[in-house]
């Protein structure tokens, strides 16, 4: 029998060499397409992710609509299999995120995000745009930023990890009101009276409205602000704080609103000084059909409020309540609950929401507060331009007079200026008497022949004032 040979020495060295020459092209194809896999569940986890925030927009949970904000969820709130992990490692809770804005029309979707392994995406992508070559390695807690504003959006909210930081509606409104920095002027026109008799003659004849605010501490009368009452607009309407929000329900102030009035009357809601009266006999209360109260002022602004402007006109503010108990003014506890025209009806509201109203009218009580009052209509002359003190701040009310006539050569400033109606009387309002630099009171009556609209007043949450 033929012996069998086995490999010669040169034979196993070329199979070892073939070997290693397959091993050395392989390898890096191996560990490539190693490499590309968990970068491509990298992206597929950032997007199962995202699509669980997505699913909690839709439901409505999140109510992220400020169209201002950039809005950072943490990964880890959305319950979904793969939150928590990629495939690296595990995910850095406060460093990985689904950013989230909104446009007024819908929502886009951002990520970016921090493995304990150094992996992760270390600028915003677009979730729709995020691809493998997004992720880097080698990266620290460092190159992942949590406060960029997308799109020149100014405002960044950063969600909890359980997504319940934030679920009240006023926490993601945009800020409605900045500070001002430059204080309204006008010329006074007068030679006696009006605002010659606040000094305002010769060359001193400069009226400024206002007081600028530093930010800190208590908001002072009259500190002026530049608000944002349109999602598109910008802050361009200047109105002037007044003092903390009355509540007619409670009969309390709230400190966590502010009330601001606007600088100019209003008619059908845009700027005017032609307007109608309180209430009219259209409007009249009908008890029975025999009795008839035809200007019952203690229901309320039942026609000025027409004047004031809409949620369509102004449709980035919204009143604290649209429903108000109409309150007489008192001399010293805020509380009368009589007018001579009756019994102010305590289960009665008045519902400024039934002509669908941005804006309401102020209340005698928020005057007396910032205005240092004890009683409003009192015929002091200058009780609205004296000098005060309030948040260690030198002011007064003059602002209140802005555009009327005070600062002008015509006499008298009317329009309709309270809600609230007057005790001793059940069918006079509220105007402001420019001539004395007082509020008076006027009969309805009058109303058909009296041109000045009505003085909108807005209620500012605290914590959406710049």
């Amino acid at each position: 029998m033929k012996k069998k040979n086995g490999f010669t020495l040169i034979e196993l060295l070329a199979v070892i060499i073939i070997l290693g020459i397959l091993m050395i092209i392989a390898i890096p194809s191996v560990t490539k397409y190693i490499s590309d896999s968990r970068k491509n569940a990298y992206v597929d986890t950032a997007k199962e992710i995202t699509a669980g925030v997505r699913n909690l927009v839709n439901e409505g949970k999140l109510e992220m609509y400020d169209t201002n904000t950039t809005y950072y969820i943490p990964a880890n709130c959305i319950k979904t299999e793969n939150a928590s992990k990629s495939p690296y490692g595990d995910f850095i809770k406060d460093k990985t995120y689904v950013i989230v804005t909104y446009d007024g029309k819908g929502y886009s979707y951002y990520w970016v995000s921090l493995d304990d392994a150094g992996q992760g995406v270390s600028e915003l992508k677009s979730i729709d745009e995020l691809d493998t070559d997004d992720i880097k390695s080698d990266l620290t807690r460092d190159d992942i930023k949590d406060n960029i504003g997308v799109g020149g959006r100014d405002k960044v909210t950063i969600f909890n990890e359980t997504c319940t930081a934030k679920n009240d509606k006023d926490a993601y409104k945009d800020v409605v009101c900045k500070r001002a920095t430059i204080l309204h002027e006008a010329t006074c026109q007068q030679t006696s009276g009006y605002c010659a008799a606040d000094g305002y003659t010769g060359s001193n004849n400069t009226i400024t409205y206002g007081v600028l605010w530093s930010g800190e501490g208590e908001i002072p009368t009259g500190a002026a602000f530049d608000c944002k009452v349109t999602q598109d607009g910008d802050y361009t309407e200047r109105f002037y704080y007044v003092s903390d929000y009355f509540d007619t329900k409670t009969k309390t102030f709230d400190s966590n609103t502010a009330t601001l009035i606007y600088y100019k009357n209003t008619i059908n809601g845009a700027p005017s000084f032609s307007g109608s009266g309180y209430v009219v006999k259209a409007d009249a209360l009908v008890v029975d059909s025999s009795i008839t109260i035809d200007y019952p002022n203690w229901l309320g602004p039942v026609t000025a409020v027409k004047s004031l402007p809409s949620i369509a006109q102004w449709n980035n503010i919204e009143l604290k309540t649209t429903m108000r108990s109409i309150l007489a003014e008192n001399l010293s506890n805020h509380n009368a609950t009589m007018t001579t025209g009756g019994t102010l009806p305590i289960s009665y509201e008045y519902k400024y929401d039934g002509v669908n109203r941005a804006a309401r009218l102020l209340t005698a009580q928020e005057v007396m507060k910032g205005c240092d009052l004890t009683q409003v209509g009192s015929n002091t002359n200058g009780e609205l331009s004296k000098t005060i003190i309030k948040a260690g701040v030198t002011t007064n009310c003059r602002f209140l007079f802005e555009g009327t006539n005070y600062e002008k050569s015509a006499k008298g400033t009317y329009g309709i200026w309270l809600e609230t109606p007057r005790a001793n009387t059940n069918n006079d309002v509220w105007y402001l008497y420019s001539d004395n630099r007082y509020f008076s009171v006027i009969n309805t009556n009058r109303m058909s022949v009296i041109n000045g609209g009505v003085r909108p007043t807005i209620d500012v949450k605290l914590s959406n004032i710049d």
